[in-house]
């Protein structure tokens, strides 16, 4: 599958896109609770101005296919937080590391 995955990430820009705004949004500091701990979750992102809403709305999905996204139901809040699975953020970093190669 890497080779796939690998691919994917190189023909889709907008994929690649999108989880590194959702990997910027959950490492960014806040005032958490105490016993909040691990990696934060992120409001969905709503709109992109490259990215048409219903092609933003595809892309997630499709992240979230490929387990490069992860997703949860939050009460009280927007509804849906999103964060970057641990195989997303290695294709961001295999992306990275080829392109300073």
């Amino acid at each position: 599958m890497d080779e796939l995955d690998r691919q994917l990430i190189a023909d889709y820009p907008c994929w690649r896109q999108v989880l590194q705004i959702y990997l910027d949004l959950t490492a960014e500091t806040v005032e958490r609770p105490l016993d909040e701990t691990g990696v934060r979750w992120a409001d969905r992102i709503p709109s992109l101005e490259e990215i048409p809403a219903e092609e933003l709305s595809i892309i997630h999905g499709r992240l979230i296919a490929v387990g490069w996204l992860k997703f949860q139901f939050e009460v009280g809040q927007s509804g849906l937080m999103y964060r970057v699975t641990s195989e997303g953020r290695s294709q961001l970093n295999r992306m990275r590391d080829a392109c300073i190669a």
